[in-house]
């Protein structure tokens, strides 16, 4: 079950995100699911990958918590995601930072607006800012 936020920390953008600015603290972003996936070397991890305007963050959930079959049913909902921002390790590295729900600290998933019950029966595209999928 997807649970909410019940506290907010800083709000910051996917450009901040990608700094050494806020490396371990707790922060929030707002933006739409691209994709919900199985991480492909640790299975007890999924990750999220939400857009914003200003680029993609991507985040590491524990399968434990977040279920795969629940966050998919996210695709192209908006939300807000609270977590601790971290960099990628081992050979991940190129990737850059990524936002980790620690099971340690206050951090998870508020739906804002829920993924259209039919994604194609979504209003014609006006704005090209931040087209997803």
């Amino acid at each position: 079950m997807i649970t909410l936020c019940a506290t907010v920390a800083l709000t910051v953008n996917a450009r901040q995100i990608q700094s050494d600015d806020f490396l371990g603290k707790t922060v929030t972003i707002r933006g739409s699911v691209m994709a919900a996936v199985r991480d492909e070397i640790d299975n007890r991890f999924n990750w999220i990958i939400v857009g914003t305007p200003d680029g993609d963050v991507y985040t590491a959930a524990e399968d434990s918590r977040y279920p795969i079959a629940e966050l998919r049913k996210l695709t192209d909902a908006e939300v807000l995601l609270k977590g601790v921002v971290g960099r990628f390790t081992s050979w991940r590295r190129f990737l850059g930072y990524q936002l980790y729900f620690s099971a340690d600290t206050e951090t998870g998933i508020d739906v804002l607006e829920p993924a259209p019950a039919d994604p194609f029966a979504v209003p014609d595209l006006d704005d090209c800012s931040s087209i997803h999928r």
